[in-house]
């Protein structure tokens, strides 16, 4: 059965994208992982069933400019196997748990074809084990270490429910997408920004 959902993210800025879709065409020609040419490089903050209005979204989570703070650099950290996917982490972790909580008025979709993420996702674990993929990262010269500039988007994903091996049939789409500059800090949340 086809099925269609979507998924809201943190979008790096595109120097950073192309950067990270040069490792995961690495990870895909040295290690075989062929879902690491599966989605653009991104964050999911939560997956819905329905599209929503890209100005719903902007007023959940780009606060008056008396609330608001410039957005922190984002900082990517190590490699995690988390639900047999590979992630790599990222800090600081109060923005990326504001962020979702703004969203938390959005009904999350149970559909999503793979395990929801705690970081920026390279790709499924296949068959290769975590050490292999740490190898392959450590020779990776051109690893970014976060981005200053971001946005927000919406993607739809379809694919085929109940699919194994979802990345071999998942198509995705840009809806919509916002310069990501500001947020509102938790009180008592501290930063360097």
């Amino acid at each position: 059965m086809t099925r269609v959902c979507y998924l809201i993210a943190l979008i790096p800025n595109q120097d950073v994208q192309l950067k990270l879709q040069s490792l995961r065409r690495c990870l895909y020609r040295r290690l075989g992982l062929v879902s690491a040419q599966v989605l653009e490089p991104l964050v999911p903050l939560v997956s819905i069933d329905h599209a929503v209005a890209k100005d719903q979204v902007v007023s959940l989570l780009d606060p008056p400019r008396e609330e608001a703070v410039p957005a922190p650099p984002v900082e990517l950290g190590g490699l995690r196997l988390w639900e047999d996917s590979f992630f790599l982490d990222l800090s600081p972790e109060p923005l990326l748990s504001s962020l979702r909580s703004a969203l938390i008025s959005l009904p999350p979709s149970p559909h999503l074809p793979f395990a929801p993420y705690p970081g920026l996702f390279l790709s499924h674990r296949e068959s290769s084990s975590p050490e292999v993929v740490e190898e392959a990262l450590r020779d990776y010269e051109n690893l970014p270490r976060g981005w200053k500039r971001g946005r927000i988007g919406l993607y739809s994903l379809t694919y085929e429910e109940g699919a194994e091996r979802w990345w071999e049939d998942v198509e995705w789409t840009l809806e919509w997408q916002f310069p990501f500059r500001r947020w509102r800090a938790e009180s008592g949340t501290e930063l360097s920004i």
